[in-house]
């Protein structure tokens, strides 16, 4: 377990490190990097001895410089730090786009699955380019076929990449947007997914619509703010992008066209034999 934690190695054992490691050090190098030597970490790796510092010695005079796998430990403590705050359901924390599976039920299904899967995949590798390009999609299909999934894979990428990321569900959005004309917190959080380089809107079909029609102008709102700051959203649906000009009208369309790509996905539910497999693992326990 890395828990990030200074630990301390005996003094006896840094003794020895260093006599190994170094040689013809004056006695005031030598204690120096004895005393560097009892300070380890337990994500760090044994180039450096489990320090995290490297330690070159030139001329007599004693220069550090970061291990690569200090490097490697900052950068996912920054992930798990964009991912933290990024609302992403914990369920999906780890989701990747290898591990997505083609629900296809047919040729012709997997065919079109694997069609949009692999641009998907492109995505994801480039998602800090086509983030700088403004660049969304717009993943639809019925229930079931991993179009949430694929989303906050996405978004784990780009939260590998240090980029701000936000996940919500359209009724969310609403709900939030409406809670932040009353009170501080929720302003913030409007705040939030408002400014974000990627925002994940999941479910966009699903929403109550009210005799007001509040929900088609905060969501026209949200577009027109983030299409004209270039600033990209991935969207889920069970229903396609041209059903989105009947459900919130051909303003909404029109942005949605220019924004991002549509992706569609076709196949089985998976959780359609959930129930046979929780059954399973409750006996097998």
């Amino acid at each position: 377990m890395i828990t990030g934690v200074n630990m301390q190695r005996q003094r006896s054992e840094a003794l020895q490190l260093t006599s190994i490691r170094h040689n013809n050090l004056s006695d005031r190098n030598f204690q120096l990097l004895t005393t560097h030597y009892t300070r380890v970490q337990d994500w760090a790796c044994g180039n450096c001895g489990n320090t995290g510092t490297s330690i070159r010695i030139t001329n007599g005079e004693i220069r550090t410089f970061d291990c690569m796998c200090r490097m490697v430990h900052d950068r996912k403590m920054l992930q798990q730090k964009m991912i933290a705050e990024s609302n992403i359901p914990e369920r999906y924390h780890d989701a990747s786009v290898e591990r997505w599976k083609n629900p296809g039920r047919d040729k012709s299904e997997l065919d079109n699955n694997s069609v949009s899967f692999n641009i998907v995949t492109k995505y994801a590798h480039r998602v800090t380019a086509m983030i700088q390009k403004g660049i969304g999609l717009y993943l639809c299909g019925p229930n079931g076929v991993g179009k949430t999934y694929l989303a906050c894979a996405i978004a784990n990428h780009a939260a590998a990449a240090g980029l701000d990321v936000r996940y919500y569900t359209m009724a969310a959005i609403v709900r939030t947007q409406i809670d932040g004309w009353f009170n501080d917190e929720s302003k913030a959080t409007v705040k939030g997914f408002r400014s974000a380089k990627l925002l994940i809107i999941d479910d966009v079909d699903k929403i109550y619509k009210t005799k007001t029609g509040i929900e088609t102008s905060v969501f026209d709102n949200l577009l027109r703010d983030r299409l004209q700051a270039n600033m990209p959203c991935l969207f889920t649906s069970n229903r396609s992008m041209d059903d989105a000009k009947e459900d919130y009208g051909p303003h909404i369309h029109s942005m949605l066209s220019e924004h991002c790509g549509e992706l569609i996905f076709m196949g089985a539910d998976y959780r359609v034999n959930m129930s046979d497999k929780i059954k399973r693992d409750i006996l097998g326990s």
